[in-house]
């Protein structure tokens, strides 16, 4: 259980950082939204690769994707 909040404190602490710097950035350069979605797409590819080469199998990486959509729904219903 312990290691399941770390996970979330970590998850929450790295939103918090970087969703800020990467909306102001394009709010303040004018940049598209569908630009930055394709940039933030072009990063989950990265960072799916590193997994990967990190050992992390395709079956892991669609459960922390699951896990992601199912917080983001979460999170716009709270609103």
């Amino acid at each position: 259980m312990n290691q399941y909040n770390n996970n979330i404190e970590d998850r929450a602490k790295f939103l918090g950082y970087i969703t800020p710097i990467i909306k102001d950035y394009a709010e303040n350069n004018r940049i598209d939204p569908a630009v930055c979605y394709e940039v933030c797409h072009e990063l989950e590819l990265m960072m799916m690769e590193e997994c990967k080469a990190k050992g992390m199998n395709t079956h892991e990486l669609e459960k922390h994707k699951e896990v992601a959509e199912t917080n983001f729904k979460a999170g716009k219903e709270s609103l």
